[in-house]
């Protein structure tokens, strides 16, 4: 039976209708030539589903290289407040970390880490490139230093007006400001 041009839109009960037809088909002839494909048609190319890991790198590199200008826009045009988005998600942040933990993926991954490539990729860098990357965090690193300067000073003094005669005396204010710095970092991530 030719197919015939629908005059109007087809409905879902005679797509289904036609589905179930052509299934039968199917069902009837195993040579049905839509299951046989057209041998004298345009050739599917079968190919691996993924690239060697050699070709796979370049292409991701190219990949890179072509959209820098697009995750440039795309960070000063963010959809959503990353921070804000964050703070939302931290039950997934927990329950990711309890599995993590219940799975060891820290030690797991730590023993991937390829150190000699760690370390060439650094050297690649440079130190005027680390030098560049730590200036420009430059801001950041002032504003933070603003957070802790007070209680630093503070705690400085504090230990400064304890005893320092002795030994024992000595460990104690090295204690006190280890001590205080823990204070000092936690409050800072928390408050």
């Amino acid at each position: 039976m030719a197919p015939v041009a629908p005059v109007a839109p087809i409905t879902d009960e005679q797509v289904a209708e036609r589905m179930a037809a052509r299934m039968e088909e199917y069902l009837g002839n195993p040579n049905h030539p839509d299951l046989i494909g057209h041998p004298d048609g345009n050739p599917v190319t079968i190919r691996p589903v993924i690239p060697d890991p050699t070709t796979w790198a370049a292409r991701w590199a190219e990949g890179v290289q072509r959209n820098a200008d697009r995750w440039l826009t795309g960070i000063q045009n963010p959809r959503a407040n990353f921070r804000d988005a964050a703070i939302q998600k931290k039950g997934a942040w927990a329950n990711k970390l309890q599995a993590a933990i219940a799975g060891d993926f820290y030690a797991k991954g730590m023993a991937k880490v390829n150190v000699d490539q760690a370390i060439d990729t650094a050297v690649k860098i440079g130190a005027s490139g680390f030098a560049t990357g730590a200036g420009l965090r430059q801001p950041k690193f002032e504003a933070r230093m603003k957070d802790i300067a007070q209680p630093f000073a503070a705690l400085t003094a504090t230990v400064r007006q304890m005893p320092a005669a002795t030994d024992a005396d000595n460990d104690n204010r090295a204690l006190a400001m280890i001590k205080g710095l823990r204070a000092i970092g936690k409050a800072r991530r928390t408050g």
